[in-house]
This record gives C-alpha cells, structure tokens and sequence, in this order.
C-alpha cells in the first residue's frame, strides 16, 4: 500500500470510528465534497488538508502519519 493509500485509510477509519458522515467532515475543514471523496479514494492530501482533517477528528496530523506508516 502507497503513503496516499495509507493516509486515506487512516482518515476513513478516524471518520467511521467517530460516525461523521463525509458530507459532515467536509463542511467541517472546508474541502469540497468530491475533493475529499477523492483523498479518501488514495489520491494524496495537501498538508493544509490533513491538517483539517485532523482537526476536525479530534486529533493530529502526526497521529495520522504514523498509523499510516505502519500499514505502508
């Protein structure tokens, strides 16, 4: 699995575990629907959007990274 790939199983499995729905998470950090359809889909996040991302689950890029490492 690629760091993108990994990154975004990480980001859908924080989503799902919190139950926020896509459409929730996206209003939340301000990236469009279909931009963060595609994050979640493997294509890479900006580190500005991570960051959102983060936020918005109630933890840190950093936390985010290191999971996804483990699984790349």
């Amino acid at each position: 699995m690629n760091t993108a790939a990994a990154i975004a199983q990480v980001v859908e499995d924080l989503r799902t575990a919190a139950g926020t729905p896509e459409a929730q998470l996206s209003e939340a950090t301000g990236i469009p629907r279909a931009t963060l359809q595609r994050r979640l889909k493997g294509s890479p996040f900006t580190v500005t959007e991570l960051d959102a991302v983060a936020t918005a689950l109630d933890t840190d890029a950093a936390h985010i990274w290191v999971t996804a490492k483990h699984l790349s």
